[in-house]
């Protein structure tokens, strides 16, 4: 027979099988105040608890832990590595943290490029990347004012290529 879970789970040592909001509003700040503590692999072991006790309540924990943590916590919670998040989090902070180097600055204004056009750079004219990185540019910067300019210079349509030419 399992172990009666006392009301009172302070340490989340036994989780109950049902969490009431109450229940799950305290391990939610359980777990928030272990990340801000930095002890990630004790919160990430009582999200994982709550989570077989009631998935339900893991999931709605879960859905306010993306609301209450940064990105990083956020990310070191759920063990992403460092290097996944790393220069994304910097370009979304403006921060000047460590650079990503030109071939990933390529790749990361590839993926713009065809999310955006739903084409390559490789299919587009040259264009002085290089410069633009070496300046430091984000890829979304150079997308937004250099590679619009480009492609208007070339001919280009870029309302038709938005799609709303």
């Amino acid at each position: 027979m399992p172990e009666e879970c006392p009301s009172d789970f302070d340490n989340l040592k036994c989780v109950p099988d049902h969490l009431t909001v109450y229940d799950r509003a305290k391990a939610q700040n359980l777990i928030i105040n272990r990340v801000k503590e930095g002890q990630f692999e004790d919160a990430r072991v009582w999200l994982e608890k709550v989570m077989r006790a009631d998935r339900t309540s893991g999931m709605l924990i879960v859905n306010e832990l993306v609301k209450d943590l940064t990105v990083i916590e956020y990310a070191q919670l759920m063990a992403v590595p460092k290097a996944k998040y790393e220069h994304v989090v910097a370009e979304w902070a403006g921060a000047e943290t460590q650079r990503i180097d030109f071939d990933q600055w390529m790749k990361d204004l590839d993926n713009l490029v065809e999310r955006k056009f739903g084409m390559s750079i490789h299919d587009l004219p040259d264009m002085n990347f290089r410069d633009a990185y070496d300046d430091g540019e984000s890829p979304a910067d150079f997308l937004e004012e250099d590679f619009r300019e480009a492609l208007e210079n070339e001919g280009f349509d870029v309302e038709e290529l938005l799609g709303g030419g």
